[in-house]
């Protein structure tokens, strides 16, 4: 067992180096933190830490790379950050930050230079948000996740969350006993009255937060009312006569409220499979979170029962997804997995997560071997870096703190 797990480990290590190399060979022309360097930052500063024979070589690689990106904020040297969204712009910048310093990578002396991120992005980002732009990685939405963050260091950030519930609740459009969330950075991809469920771009996320912020105290009546009343829209369209395994999942990716819930355009939208942007892995989330925080065991058993049933996929193609890439492929299923068991107690998850993690360095093998992915081997969630911070993960098995950027924890 013991000879194993070596074995294993130094497995690890030589796909993360090798992987590095990917990373480094193919620079992004971005700064942001989803396909540029900001993402890039947190690679080299948790590689410090995971590879101890490389901790000065990768720790001078992110303090530098920070100091650049820093030096053109304040400088304005370039405008490609200067909007709030989380993938994009200033809140991917503050937020990995807060990251740095809360393990321990950085010192905590950029509070001046948060202190204006923060009022920037909540002023930009409430603007979109009484527009319908909920959007976690382009819009509104995943500003307001960065604030959360930041709620005990800046005295200004409660009253910025409790007038983004506000705005919620001002944009909120009722559905039967339920409610969504438009989003209108989704409306050129989708069809007309179509309402997108998922974490990246949808309802999941928009309820996580504002779990959070019902934990938090945070407006409490109001958040706790818009999650029961979003959760109820949500499981009004489970798939209770066209699931099969593999095939058509238990919830769809988002809904087309003005067809009927099996019609052709709709029923494609349930073969979602398993990733993490969107699917069955987020309802069991949101879920448990909210059956957790909101003392509600039916919704903690209904997760159950839908991560039961997601069990027997065992392959990629039948999960709907391609790849070891983070977003839509191996790694980003088997970190869901393993954060799954956490949450819910629920150890069947690790096995699947050992399985997952393991498809993943043969999928590693066919990617270098191929070239695929090359050119944007330096994307966190499309390339290489969010995937080689899940094998970093799984050398320390330390909850890493970038987990909150990505699950909402």
């Amino acid at each position: 067992m013991i000879l194993h797990e070596v074995q294993t480990a130094n497995k690890t290590v030589d796909t993360i180096l090798a992987l590095s190399a990917y990373i480094e060979n193919n620079p992004t022309e971005y700064l942001n933190l989803t396909r540029g360097e900001i993402g890039k930052i947190l690679y080299y500063f948790y590689a410090s830490r995971s590879i101890p024979e490389k901790r000065e070589e990768f720790l001078a690689k992110g303090g530098n790379l920070l100091s650049t990106i820093l030096d053109i904020v304040i400088h304005k040297k370039n405008n490609q950050l200067f909007n709030s969204s989380l993938s994009n712009g200033l809140a991917g910048l503050g937020l990995t930050i807060e990251i740095l310093v809360n393990e321990g990578f950085i010192e905590d002396d950029l509070q001046d230079f948060l202190y204006n991120i923060d009022k920037y992005v909540f002023e930009n980002a409430i603007t979109k948000i009484r527009k319908g732009n909920i959007d976690y990685l382009h819009g509104g939405g995943g500003a307001f996740h960065y604030l959360y963050y930041r709620i005990d260091k800046n005295p200004a950030i409660k009253a910025y969350l409790e007038t983004f519930v506000e705005a919620l609740e001002e944009i909120a459009v009722p559905w039967g006993e339920g409610i969504y969330f438009p989003n209108i950075y989704m409306k050129d991809l989708s069809r007309e009255s179509e309402v997108n469920l998922g974490l990246s771009h949808g309802m999941v996320s928009t309820l996580l937060m504002l779990i959070n912020f019902y934990e938090a105290g945070i407006s409490p009546q109001k958040a706790e009312q818009l999650i029961n009343k979003g959760i109820t829209f949500m499981l009004s369209f489970r798939n209770t006569e066209h699931f099969e395994t593999g095939e058509y999942y238990n919830f769809p990716n988002s809904i087309i409220l003005n067809q009927h819930q099996y019609s052709p355009d709709n029923l494609k939208n349930y073969s979602g499979g398993l990733r993490w942007c969107y699917g069955d892995m987020n309802i069991m989330h949101l879920l448990y979170k909210a059956g957790i925080a909101l003392n509600q065991p039916y919704f903690k058993l209904l997760a159950d029962e839908i991560g039961v049933s997601t069990l027997p996929v065992r392959d990629i193609k039948q999960a709907h997804c391609h790849g070891s890439l983070f977003c839509h492929g191996a790694t980003g299923i088997a970190y869901y997995y393993k954060y799954l068991a956490r949450i819910s107690g629920q150890q069947f998850y690790m096995e699947a997560y050992h399985y997952w993690l393991n498809l993943a360095f043969s999928l590693f093998d066919e990617e270098v071997e191929q070239s695929l992915f090359t050119e944007i081997s330096g994307y966190f969630l499309e390339g290489f870096v969010g995937s080689s911070l899940v094998l970093m993960e799984s050398l320390t098995d330390d909850e890493p703190y970038w987990e909150k950027v990505w699950l909402l924890a």
